[in-house]
This record gives C-alpha cells, sequence and structure tokens, in this order.
C-alpha cells in the first residue's frame, strides 16, 4: 500500500464518531498494518532503558520516583520497564484512548518467554540488581490482565486525559518523559505542555524526551526517505495527513530546541541523531519545499532528538 493511499484511509478514519473511529483504526492496524504481527516488545523496553540511561547519566536515580510519561500508547512495555529499573509510581496520560489489551496481553507473554532478554537489556541500567531480579520475578508469575499489571507495576493510566493540564498535584513529580509523541503535537501545544510541566514537576526534577523527526510513512515504506514530508507546503501537507492519527508537526531539530528553550529548559543533555542517507539526498538536490530552504541540511537530516533538562526558575507559570 503507497503512503498516500494510508494517508487517505486515516483522513477518512478521522471523520468517523470517535468510538468507531479508534476501534475501526486498531481493526485495520491489527489485520493490515503496522500491528498485524504484534509489537517488537525488545525494542519498546529499549526505550526505557534509554530514558533510565539519561537520568542515571545526571548522577540521578530512578529508585522509587514517580515518573510522568506524556503519551503512553498502545501498550505499557515501556512502562514495565521503568518498574523493573526501580521506578515507584507511574502516571501514563494519552489524549487518545489507544491502550489495547490484547496487545498487553501478548506483551507480557512475550516477557515471560523471555526473561533473558528483558534482563540484558535493563540490568546494566538498573542500580539495584537485587530489586530488579526480585521485580522480573514477580512479573514472570503475573497472572493476566491489565488490573493486575497495573497494580504490579504501580500505574495510573489516565485516558482522554489532557497534559496541558492535568488532575495532578504541583511539584509531585520527579520526571517529566515522552519517547516519540513530541513531533505528533503542535508547537503552541507543547508550550502549554511544558508550562504544565514545570508545575507539576519538583523544583529538582528532570524532563526526558525522545523525539522522532523523520516521516512517519517511512518507518512501514522503505522506498521513502525520512524527509519525504518535507517536499510538501503546510497546507498540502495537512490535506493529505492532518489526521489525529497521522498528524506531524514536521518541526526541525533547530525549531525545537528554539521551542524548549523559550519554555525556560536548561538542556543538561541535547543530542541529535543524523540521517547520512537523508543528508546524501540532500547534497543531491531533494526537493524541498521553499519553507526548508533556509535550514541546513544537518538539521533537516536530524531524524531523532534526544532532550534532557529543567527548569530554569526565573521562567514559566506563577501558582
Amino acid at each position: 500500500m503507497s503512503w498516500k493511499t494510508k494517508a487517505k484511509i486515516q483522513n477518512l478514519i478521522a471523520h468517523l464518531p470517535e468510538r468507531a473511529g479508534y476501534s475501526t483504526y486498531y481493526w485495520i492496524q491489527r489485520h493490515f498494518g503496522a500491528l498485524k504481527n504484534g509489537v517488537d516488545v525488545a525494542f519498546e523496553v529499549r526505550k526505557s532503558m534509554l530514558i533510565v540511561k539519561e537520568i542515571n547519566d545526571q548522577d540521578l536515580s530512578i529508585h522509587d520516583k514517580k515518573v510522568l510519561e506524556i503519551g503512553a500508547g498502545r501498550t505499557l512495555n515501556t512502562e514495565i520497564g521503568l518498574w523493573l529499573c526501580g521506578c515507584g509510581e507511574i502516571i501514563a496520560v494519552d489524549l487518545n484512548p489507544y491502550l489495547a489489551t490484547d496487545l498487553v496481553a501478548d506483551s507480557i507473554n512475550w516477557l515471560k518467554n523471555n526473561p533473558d532478554t528483558v534482563r540484558e537489556i535493563l540490568q546494566p541500567v538498573s542500580d539495584d540488581t537485587e530489586l530488579f531480579n526480585e521485580r522480573l520475578d514477580m512479573l514472570l508469575q503475573i497472572p493476566d490482565g491489565l488490573d493486575a499489571l497495573s497494580g504490579l507495576i504501580n500505574l495510573t493510566y489516565m485516558a482522554p486525559a489532557d497534559a496541558r493540564k492535568l488532575d495532578i498535584d504541583s511539584a509531585a513529580i520527579d520526571f517529566h518523559i515522552s519517547t516519540n509523541v513530541f513531533e505528533h503535537v503542535p508547537g503552541e501545544d507543547i508550550r502549554l505542555i511544558m508550562e504544565e510541566a514545570r508545575r507539576v514537576l519538583k523544583p529538582d526534577g528532570l524532563l526526558v524526551h525522545r523525539i522522532d523527526l523523520s516521516d512517519h510513512f517511512a518507518h512501514a515504506d522503505g522506498s521513502l526517505s525520512s524527509l519525504n514530508f518535507l517536499q510538501f507546503s503546510k497546507h498540502e501537507w495537512d490535506r493529505l495527513a492532518g489526521n489525529k492519527f497521522a498528524y506531524h508537526n514536521r518541526l526541525r531539530a533547530s525549531d525545537f530546541k528554539k521551542l524548549l528553550s523559550e519554555c525556560g529548559i536548561q538542556f543538561c543533555n541535547w543530542q541529535e541523531d543524523v540521517d547520512e542517507a537523508a543528508l546524501r539526498l540532500l547534497s543531491a538536490d531533494f526537493p524541498l519545499h521553499q519553507d526548508y530552504l533556509d535550514y541546513s541540511h544537518s538539521d533537516l537530516a536530524t531524524h531523532f532528538v534526544t532532550c534532557t533538562g529543567t527548569f530554569t526558575q526565573d521562567t514559566g507559570r506563577d501558582d
């Protein structure tokens, strides 16, 4: 299926009533799309490993701390990974009710059948090996069901929930995290999410956000480059893929850095991963839309950003 055909299907489903739209989209994903063969649990567990590594690199620990995750998605594998590494409490919020109980069940089954892989991925970043092994043993014995899992890992799942305004006490959160989420959020809403993050984070709280800047249609279509969507004007791209299932703000690394700096974030780590194939395409006169002509090639070809930081104390919303 071509990416344009996929986008048209997404646009059509987005016009269905909300509950029917979500269930229809998930059914198509499970039978014909990216979820046909389930999820890559090991890949998702590695997301939690990378989050914990970022925290460790700041000489901090996730042990017995409270984490707020923005954009939980279809499964709870990242949350399970954080818990295995010692997290005390997790609040996972999502604007859309994407969580799929069948994928959660399949994931738990995979985890139970692959404990050595889980240990290999996560144990190196856990600062309490004994606790890690105790929790892994508990996970391997957990009964089926979302309630049992949520109780085990001390998870509160909130969806639909608006990360711009959360029912969470001020200064209650140690770590504010996301993976592959902010690329799907309009810039003006990211500012509001950061305002709320400042409110709910403790004064010494840490933000860890990993952002995928690539055209997501390229994830399933190897013939596309990560730059594909930069050929189009904003109007054209909104028409093609501006629906709630495919929306991508197309901000580049420099845009995100400027935006988050203006939100009062002081960066502890800002890592940009550049797509070398995209760089070669740009050198070969890739047909960029004029909106992107003033960006450097390395900025355009940056396909992933890891942002770790804290809030400065002189900027943000007064409580």
